[in-house]
């Protein structure tokens, strides 16, 4: 008789009676702080699996890491074999399980091997039925077991995270389908459990180990990818799968991944850049004592510091006149006859631009406040301004960092405006500001990715076909530059069965990726080793295993400066009639016999010892002014056990 099978955490993580019963299904994420993490593993399986909580995943910086795993990573050298091994396991079965804290409920980073972190998805695939034995993959059957990565689309209406920080419903999974362009596919939530068409799947591996009471268990492991997070990041997610035929004509798809790359991305980039994570106005524009607010501020709390907004603001601007341009060189190649003869003419009224008349500017620039009349009233006007000769030639211009501040004066009515036409063009139009919004005429940062979806249809239907460039062009825009939420899932595989699907597990936690050079990822420990004997007979025992390879001309150079002397140095530096120059080198090479050159071998504890006596010589000497010597160095005692072991 067949028993349906289930995938729930290892069996360590059921025994935790405060977590709902859902939770016993989730996989579990393991981390590990060292180098030999698989070593530490097995050992921890093979002492005492109860302590496999300890290893759980949680948030931490290089402010403050993790501690959880250390006191179960700690191996007693008396319990490793023999007989005391198997008394310490029946010691331990008859004991309380160990107490390990819950981990960190924050938002949870991976960081990369190069961090000194290693991080593995654990699951475990059982039986339902009573004891919730192992389920057995049988491989003359095809079966296969894999692990997914799911990437995790925020919901396009409503604030993605609660005011803990935490998840709100209506988060979507997507999968990464593999192809000559990877793409994430978006999966509906009822599908969710099932395998996308061409979705990746990652290997893992069984882990067998004995609880206390020598029952066999078997545990999937599978490492996660943290390294491959600029691929995972920076591919797109489309809507669903595409089909065979495809849902557009190869010309418009062409035309919109040329929009994406050209105009649609650097916008995007542009609007997110003006916001926090968190979607707030960014924390270096708030004043921390200033009373001067600004009118058009949509949070009357946090006051802006004039000074630094208005150099904000005028970048955000410079960049939003290049991205003008790009659209207007965009529609002039690809656009309709009407279009063109509308951007020909300079008439933002026609109708062949009424789609871009709906991108209008923020209420907060009325009438009243003198920097309106700069500023274009919505898009059609922009885009006619930015192509008249005079704004391009000077947008292509070199111009100075310093008259980037020149461009927006501080927002107060006392202030005229006055623009310097002669060095950028000659009105304004935002198209991301952090107080008014992420879109022109919208308000928040939520907007930006409906509002430029909605345009990027609108400049497609623009568009003539029949102008397409001809081959491939980039594919579409990354759905987001900040940094993306994934899951993963554990899936068993048995093709041969007509009667059953795959069998998906739950998701694990969120978790996002951390970069190479993410500003909190923990560090590695350096250390580097001085001799421990330094007197002449210790050094010698030191290993002289670096090597410097000298040329034959090099060598005569260096028995040139053997026969100078430092008066002889400063002799050449001193005018006539004390300067005399230094000897000349004397004709030939080094060469004896049928050597090639000249080998220097050191030793580098010696160097390295020479180095830190100077270093410490000098230091001492600045102290007597600087007082720093406290800050700079101090000794921890060291003690030795009867073994010799070293221990601080």
């Amino acid at each position: 008789m067949k028993h349906p099978a289930k995938w729930t955490a290892p069996v360590p993580f059921w025994n935790d009676a405060s977590s709902p019963e859902n939770d016993m299904l989730r996989p579990r994420i393991l981390r590990f702080a060292t180098d030999s993490f698989m070593e530490d593993l097995f050992g921890l399986l093979e002492r005492d699996p109860r302590g496999l909580p300890a290893l759980e995943a949680e948030a931490e910086t290089w402010r403050g890491p993790s501690r959880r795993s250390d006191a179960v990573l700690v191996v007693e050298p008396s319990t490793e074999s023999g007989p005391l091994k198997r008394l310490h396991r029946k010691l331990l079965a008859r004991s309380l399980a160990p107490r390990i804290d819950k981990p960190d409920p924050d938002a949870l980073k991976l960081y990369q091997p190069a961090h000194q972190r290693h991080y593995l998805a654990s699951a475990m695939l059982v039986c339902e039925r009573p004891g919730l034995p192992d389920r057995r993959v049988d491989r003359s059957l095809n079966q296969s077991v894999s692990m997914l990565v799911r990437r995790l689309v925020p919901p396009a209406q409503g604030a993605p995270f609660d005011a803990n920080g935490r998840m709100v419903d209506g988060w979507t999974e997507a999968a990464f389908v593999q192809g000559p362009q990877p793409r994430w596919v978006r999966i509906a939530a009822v599908d969710s459990a099932r395998i996308a068409a061409g979705e990746e799947r990652l290997p893992v591996f069984p882990a067998t180990y004995k609880e206390l009471d020598d029952r066999c268990r078997r545990l999937f492991l599978g490492t996660i990818p943290v390294g491959r997070r600029e691929v995972y990041q920076n591919t797109p997610v489309e809507e669903e799968a595409v089909s065979g035929g495809g849902s557009k004509e190869p010309s418009m798809d062409r035309l919109g991944g040329l929009l994406d790359k050209l105009v649609l991305g650097p916008w995007q980039v542009l609007a997110e850049s003006c916001f926090d994570a968190m979607g707030n106005v960014p924390e270096h524009l708030i004043s921390r004592g200033s009373s001067d607010a600004i009118p058009m501020a949509i949070d009357s709390n946090s006051k802006p510091d004039a000074a630094t907004l208005a150099g904000f603001r005028a970048d955000k601007q410079i960049a939003s006149w290049h991205i003008l341009a790009q659209l207007h060189g965009f529609l002039l190649d690809y656009g309709t006859e009407s279009v063109k003869s509308a951007l020909g003419s300079r008439d933002a009224t026609a109708a062949a631009l009424s789609p871009l008349r709906e991108t209008i500017r923020w209420s907060g620039y009325d009438a009243s406040r003198s920097i309106a009349n700069h500023f274009a009233k919505d898009l059609a006007v922009a885009i006619v301004e930015i192509g008249r000769a005079h704004n391009l030639s000077r947008l292509s211009a070199p111009k100075p960092e310093v008259e980037h501040q020149l461009v927006f004066p501080r927002h107060d009515t006392a202030i005229t405006v006055a623009m310097p036409v002669d060095k950028w063009p000659d009105f304004l139009f935002l198209l991301a500001d952090p107080y008014l919004g992420g879109y022109p005429g919208a308000s928040g940062r939520n907007c930006i990715a409906p509002k430029l979806e909605a345009l990027r249809e609108s400049l497609l239907e623009m568009c003539d076909p029949a102008l397409a460039p001809s081959g491939s062009t980039a594919i579409r825009i990354p759905s987001s530059t900040r940094d993306a939420w994934y899951s993963i899932r554990f899936v068993l595989e048995h093709p041969e069965c007509t009667h059953h699907d795959e069998i998906m597990g739950p998701p694990t936690v969120p978790f996002q990726l951390a970069g190479y050079f993410d500003a909190n990822a923990p560090v590695r420990p350096v250390r580097i080793g001085l001799p421990i004997d330094p007197t002449p007979e210790g050094l010698r025992k030191a290993d002289r295993n670096t090597v410097f390879m000298l040329s034959d001309t090099m060598c005569n150079q260096i028995s040139r400066m053997k026969g100078i002397g430092f008066v002889d140095l400063v002799l050449s530096v001193l005018p006539w009639p004390f300067h005399k120059g230094l000897p000349k080198p004397p004709a030939g090479d080094c060469k004896k016999g049928d050597e090639l050159g000249m080998m220097l071998v050191v030793s580098i504890p010696i160097i390295t010892l020479c180095a830190l006596i100077i270093l410490i010589i000098m230091v001492t000497l600045l102290d007597i002014v600087f007082k720093w010597l406290p800050f700079f160095m101090f000794w921890i005692p060291v003690k030795k056990d009867s073994k010799g072991n070293v221990s601080a």
